[in-house]
């Protein structure tokens, strides 16, 4: 069975956006208080959470992947700032350029599905 356009980009718009809310708050809780899956480093846990992002958003929204990038590093960026200014947290360039790099993988995997759909 096939799901209307439709009905996939608002599902890729819930994930999104809740993903978004998520990497927030898992980004500025006290790194105590951070879950982590213990088969994955901390730079793959980044990478994997923008690729969903980047991905999720992509879907939702495809005429707006070049916005969706400029957001992702806004985001990315951001968190990196405020973590700063946690008491128990630390920005580093890495992460943010890590976050950076799995936006764009899922930007661009997203926009590789839209060609393969288009020309098959």
């Amino acid at each position: 069975m096939k799901l209307p356009s439709q009905v996939v980009r608002q599902g890729a718009a819930f994930i999104g956006w809740g993903s978004l809310i998520a990497t927030v708050c898992v980004t500025l809780v006290p790194i105590a208080g951070r879950p982590h899956i213990p088969t994955m480093g901390p730079d793959l846990e980044r990478l994997t959470a923008f690729i969903v992002l980047g991905g999720a958003f992509s879907i939702a929204y495809p005429t707006r992947r070049l916005q969706i990038l400029g957001a992702i590093i806004a985001v990315a960026i951001t968190l990196e700032v405020a973590q700063i200014l946690a008491p128990s947290r630390h920005g580093r360039l890495h992460d943010a350029l890590v976050k950076v790099a799995g936006g764009l993988m899922g930007i661009m995997f997203a926009a590789i599905c839209d060609r393969n759909k288009a020309n098959g």
